[in-house]
Parts: C-alpha cells; sequence; structure tokens
C-alpha cells in the first residue's frame, strides 16, 4: 500500500475512534459544559440586583467656575430637624501623649459615645507613592481601622491587617462600623463589644459581602423605607453576567461557552493576585514614586466603564447594583439628596479625578458658554460698528447734500446775476 495509504488509513482510524468516543460521550459532556456556565448563586445574586444606567438618565451639575457643596446633616442633625452649618475653624487632632500615628488617613465617620473612626489605606505605604497600596495585594494588607478620643485628642488601633482600608461607616444601630477592604474586595464589619460598649470601641472584625468590584467608600442610604448602604467603585474591569450561556445545543457552541466562562472566572479581579503582596511589593518599593503615577494616569486613560454602586443591607445581601455610564468614570462617594421644594430625591455621584470625564465634560460646558460669551462680545462690537459706518453713511449723504443744494444756490445765484446783467 505504500507509506501514503499506510498513513491515511491510520488517520481515518483515529478520526474514526474520536467520532465513535464523541458519539458515546456526547450527552455527558453537554452535561458537564452545561453544569459549568451555570451561575453560581453568588454570581446569580450579582446578575439580578445588576442594571445598566443610560447615558440620558445621568445629570452633569454645571455649576459654573464655583466649587459645588452639598451640605450634609450629621445623624444628630437629623433627628434635631437641624440644618447642617459650616464649621467656623479647623483644629488640627491627635496631638495627645501616646497617640496612635497616622499614614495614609481615607474616610472618616461620625461620632458614637465621644469617639470616631478613621481608616488608615496603609501603614507601610506613602501618601507620595499612593499606587503602591494595591500591590501589597489581598492577604497582606497593613492598612487600620482607629477611634479617635476627642476627650484626650488620642486615636487607638482596634483593626489591623486590612488590605487597603478605604470608606467607613457607622451602622444605623450603631452596634459597629462596615469598613471597605479595597483589595480583599470586601465589606467587613468591625462590631462593639458588649463589655464596651459605651466607650465605643471596636473589637474582631467578620466579613459581610465580598464583591467582584473594588469598593471605596460606603455610605448609608434609604430606599424606599429600606435602611441600606452604598458601597461605590470607580470601576469595574468584568460585569455581570460571569457567565455565557449558549443559546444553540452544539458541542462546539458549549464548549465556546465554557472557554469563555472559564476564562471569565480566572481573570476575575476580586480573586487576589498571588504574586502581590509577598513577592513584588518588595520589589515595588524600591521604585519612585514618579513611576505609581505614571502607572495610574495609564490606567486612567485605559479605562472605559463608569461607576458602580451596590446597594446592600446590615445582613450582606445585595438589593441592586447601578452601573453608571462611561462618564461616570471614577466614581468615589454617593448621597441621596433632595433639593429645596423638589418631592423626589436624587443620587449624587462625586468623582475622586476632577480631570476625568465627568469634570471634563463640566468644563467643556464651561468653554462653551465662555466661547458664545466671546460671540456675543464680538457680535456686539460688529453690531457697533456696523452703528458706526451707518452713522458715517449718513453724514457723508447730508455733506453731499448740503454741497449740492449749494451748488443749486450757487447756479440760481449765478442765474440771476446774468439775467440782471442783461436787463442792464
Amino acid at each position: 500500500m505504500g507509506y501514503i495509504g499506510s498513513s491515511a488509513l491510520a488517520i481515518g482510524a483515529f478520526a474514526a475512534v474520536v467520532f465513535a468516543i464523541v458519539i458515546a460521550y456526547h450527552d455527558l459532556a453537554l452535561e458537564r459544559l452545561r453544569k459549568y456556565c451555570t451561575p453560581t448563586p453568588q454570581e446569580a445574586e450579582w446578575a439580578a440586583a445588576y442594571v445598566e444606567i443610560a447615558e440620558d438618565d445621568v445629570d452633569i451639575l454645571d455649576y459654573g467656575e464655583e466649587q459645588l457643596g452639598v451640605s450634609v446633616p450629621s445623624a444628630r442633625q437629623r433627628e434635631l430637624g437641624v440644618h447642617p452649618t459650616p464649621a467656623a475653624a479647623a483644629q488640627e487632632l491627635l496631638k495627645g501623649a501616646g497617640s496612635a500615628k497616622l499614614h495614609i488617613p481615607n474616610a472618616v465617620t461620625e461620632q458614637v459615645n465621644g469617639k470616631f473612626y478613621v481608616t488608615d489605606s496603609s501603614s507601610r505605604s506613602d501618601a507620595g507613592r499612593f499606587g503602591l497600596i494595591g500591590f501589597e495585594g489581598a492577604n497582606w494588607g497593613t492598612g487600620r481601622l482607629l477611634s479617635v478620643d476627642l476627650k484626650t485628642d488620642t486615636a487607638e488601633v482596634v483593626g489591623e491587617g486590612i488590605p487597603f482600608a478605604n470608606g467607613a461607616v457607622v451602622t444605623y444601630d450603631k452596634s459597629g462600623v462596615f469598613v471597605a477592604a479595597l483589595n480583599a474586595r470586601q465589606i467587613r464589619y468591625y462590631p462593639f463589644s458588649s463589655s464596651s460598649e459605651a466607650t465605643g470601641e471596636a473589637e474582631g472584625w467578620r466579613p459581610v459581602l465580598t464583591l467582584p468590584i473594588p469598593p471605596d467608600n460606603i455610605t448609608r442610604v434609604e430606599v424606599d423605607g429600606k435602611q441600606l448602604y452604598a458601597a461605590v467603585s470607580f470601576g469595574a474591569p468584568f460585569l455581570p453576567p460571569f457567565v455565557w450561556s449558549s443559546d444553540g445545543d452544539g458541542l462546539l457552541q458549549h464548549l465556546r461557552s465554557a472557554v469563555w466562562t472559564a476564562c471569565s472566572r480566572a481573570l476575575r479581579p476580586y480573586r487576589p493576585f498571588p504574586l502581590f503582596g509577598g513577592i513584588l511589593f518588595p520589589l515595588m518599593q524600591l521604585l519612585p514614586s514618579s513611576f505609581f503615577d505614571f502607572l495610574i494616569k495609564v490606567g486612567a486613560k485605559r479605562t472605559n466603564r463608569g461607576g458602580q454602586v451596590v446597594f446592600f443591607d446590615g445582613a450582606g445581601k445585595i438589593h441592586k447594583w447601578l452601573s453608571l455610564p462611561a462618564k461616570c468614570r471614577f466614581s468615589s462617594e454617593v448621597i441621596l439628596h433632595k433639593w429645596p421644594n423638589s418631592k423626589e430625591a436624587v443620587m449624587l455621584v462625586g468623582a475622586f479625578r476632577p480631570e476625568q470625564p465627568l469634570c471634563q465634560q463640566l468644563q467643556q460646558l464651561q468653554q462653551q458658554h465662555q466661547q458664545q460669551q466671546q460671540q456675543q462680545q464680538q457680535l456686539q462690537q460688529l453690531q457697533q460698528q456696523l452703528q458706526q459706518l451707518q452713522q458715517l453713511q449718513q453724514q457723508l449723504q447730508m455733506q453731499q447734500l448740503q454741497q449740492l443744494q449749494q451748488q443749486l444756490q450757487m447756479q440760481q445765484l449765478q442765474q440771476l446775476q446774468q439775467q440782471q446783467t442783461r436787463q442792464g
């Protein structure tokens, strides 16, 4: 038969065996692939709460050249029905003896029994290299939660090892503090212990919520009579659904869906990257601050997703996940605010990078307004010039008329003189 014939028979036999295996295990393979592409309970909860907000539903506040300020009353002021008043003077705190040192203070809560709480993002990174904190990873965090005593003017560490400690808020029942652990993609609860309830000291912690996005600030929001919390994220590489369910029944279609789902699950941002913290962080400490500024700028330019707002309750159940449009990038914090003489509250979203699209569009509006003013000024100048030309034209016409009248009068005089000379 020769080499070519025997090779062809071998290939045909191999293909027949593979085809027989596919036929024999076709149903089993389809069942396994369908099961793999089925969302987990956590993924199903995220997808059920997920809502995309259209660009037309988001307004950019044009407040001119002045800084936008929204006065938010404290819990005590809400109870008393008193409007918030700005502080008359600022005072530097933590000057007392024995006070814990703050490295990168991030969020501040309201007072509880004479104490308020501050998150310290990292105790081994510095503010000059803020981007370095992200390389501490989810398992090597050095963030802290501190309680500040206003009477002694001192701070005490009540929570340690928080991966990039960020936002913080006191719970509605004042039983503890919710803290956003950005690198771990977690909302953590630090309760006030029963023995120290009178002093407002926190003790221990437990995870309340794990998210596929890095939580930034946390605020209390009441929605439809429910006491909820809003965790805001500045962006998300991956959004629900995290699985790809195939519409067809073919094996290849399900295999393609399984590959996409596997990539999505492997690259989820809330899974700690193993090299961060233990290996990369010591190397990154040797680099200058300009390197991290460069990384932040590159990341800012490549980000094309809007901010994310997750509403959850004290038990960690997600009620709504709002995905904002691209013009709301770098979102940092959310409050519900009711304007004067308004029946409905609106959601105000703040961004932490003022040169980014949210404020770029505001600057564009301001530039357009300035251009319109310049055009109006130019138009007024042209109108003035036109009026001057018209006046000059009228003056010239009057002068020409006067000259014509003078010429006519001269001609009449000459004719009269000629007649008189003839008669004489």
